[in-house]
């Protein structure tokens, strides 16, 4: 079964964050990315593992040409931060360096394969909160723009 755009651009995502790695250059290194369902998170992401939220789509007319549909989505990368109590890092430090990584993976391919027309990491950072109080960490929103066929959801335009 093919994917929607949308849903495409979600999975470039979830492969940008796979990539964090200190050897690939990065300040730190990620654990294996999860997306959210409708039900929420099967299990408690663990220190330094991404969790990826999709948000509300915002169609926008920008005048581009008949027959395509330009769309405004934003995605939310939540990275949990649970250092050992033995750490001495500031948590300015870890905060810092997770939006840092989020921003770098992101922007590695900023169409996504072609899929996007661009994307923006939106404002700073945002603290956040399990709210079973398990961890905390950082929240970045990526919003990305795109444009589709608009009788045909699975074709960029």
């Amino acid at each position: 079964m093919s994917s929607c755009i949308r849903t495409q651009i979600g999975a470039g995502i979830l492969v940008a964050l796979a990539k964090v790695k200190v050897v690939d250059g990065y300040e730190l290194t990620f654990g294996t990315p999860l997306q959210a369902t409708r039900k929420g998170l099967a299990k408690t992401p663990a220190h330094l593992q991404p969790v990826v939220e999709q948000g509300d789509a915002e169609r926008i007319d920008d005048g581009a040409s008949l027959g395509s549909e330009t769309w405004r989505q934003v995605w939310t990368v939540i990275v949990p931060l649970r250092p050992s109590d033995d750490d001495t890092t500031s948590w300015d430090a870890w905060l810092n360096a997770a939006d840092s990584c989020v921003r770098k993976a992101v922007y590695a391919d900023r169409t996504f394969g072609g899929l996007a027309i661009n994307d923006t990491v939106c404002g700073p950072p945002a603290d956040a909160f399990a709210a079973d109080g398990t961890w905390e960490g950082v929240a970045v929103d990526v919003t990305v723009h795109y444009r589709t066929n608009e009788d045909d959801p699975y074709a960029a335009a």
